[in-house]
């Protein structure tokens, strides 16, 4: 009698014991398809494309050609006060700015942004020592019926002062944007006449050939090559 009890207590211990293992293995297998899953699905997010666009704006550079990987990205080269307009480019790996021609490296630009996101890369001096910089911003892509979204960006590094802007009606947009730096964008009626002061300046300089179109997006930017004036420069995105 002590023996039937003896085997029944070791079948139901095998059959517990099998019954926590068949779970456990269970377990791990789904824990297992769970990582697999999540894995394949990170990779998914971090690779693909964006789309970029590179500003020179180094008064005393050659042309530079923008390279990612061993092939040439931008379809021409790109002097002082040139963009290449927008690039669709591979999102986590480097870009490289050489010189005209050739395959000699200027400066090395190290891609890191989420896919399908819109990017702007200027290449400028760096207000602390004026040695050569790469400056990123991101663009706003969202389009706005009957207005049009403008940025400034200050490139001119020969300005001692900010550069203010401001609309025909004398209204302030932008207070003493300094060297190297970008606005945020400002919705502005497509009809607006924008015009800019700063050290040195007796009258406004209007801005006559920054004509702005309805639902666009724009990037006008600041140039200078030491002569005290500012040169201006529009930029469309789309």
């Amino acid at each position: 009698m002590i023996d039937k009890i003896q085997k029944s207590r070791t079948m139901k211990t095998s059959v517990f014991l099998f019954n926590n293992t068949l779970q456990s293995l269970f377990t791990i297998t789904g824990l297992c398809l769970v990582f697999f899953l999540g894995s394949c699905k990170k990779d998914t997010k971090t690779e693909g494309t964006a789309r970029v666009t590179f500003v020179n704006a180094v008064s005393t550079s050659i042309p530079q050609d923008l390279y990612q990987g061993q092939v040439r990205v931008s379809s021409r080269s790109i002097g002082f006060g040139q963009n290449t307009g927008p690039i669709i480019a591979a999102s986590r790996k480097p870009l490289y700015l050489n010189n005209y021609g050739t395959q000699v490296t200027t400066k090395g630009i190290s891609i890191n942004i989420p896919v399908g996101t819109s990017y702007t890369y200027f290449y400028t001096h760096k207000k602390e020592n004026n040695s050569l910089t790469i400056l990123e911003v991101q663009d706003d892509t969202k389009n706005l019926p009957g207005k049009a979204k403008v940025r400034f960006a200050n490139m001119n590094n020969f300005l001692s002062g900010g550069i203010t802007i401001k609309d025909n009606s004398g209204t302030v947009i932008y207070t003493s944007l300094m060297h190297n730096e970008i606005s945020s964008y400002v919705v502005l009626d497509p009809a607006v006449v924008l015009n800019i002061t700063y050290k040195g300046t007796v009258t406004p300089v209007i801005l006559n050939d920054a004509k702005l179109t309805n639902g666009k997006n724009y990037t006008i930017w600041f140039s200078g090559n030491g002569n005290g004036k500012v040169d201006y420069h529009v930029i469309m995105q789309d």
